[in-house]
């Protein structure tokens, strides 16, 4: 069983989507280059494309904090 899956099973989640981010990451690159703001190499590109998957990788619908209860 892989890591996530293992994560995804010990938090018990009420629902898990599958969402490939892609094309989301992609759009997010090119308006950065667009904006003038180029990568110091493809390495450096590289780096901010999994910064971006990684922050937008494993949500999940069951907060471990429930909110205000108003």
């Amino acid at each position: 069983m892989k890591p996530t899956q293992q994560a995804l099973r010990f938090i018990r989640a009420d629902e898990n989507l599958a969402i490939d981010i892609k094309l989301a990451a992609d759009a997010m690159l090119a308006a950065r280059d667009k904006g003038g703001v180029p990568f110091n190499d493809e390495s450096h590109k590289n780096f901010v494309r999994g910064n971006i998957k990684a922050r937008t990788h494993g949500r999940n619908t069951r907060s471990p904090v429930p909110g205000p209860a108003w």
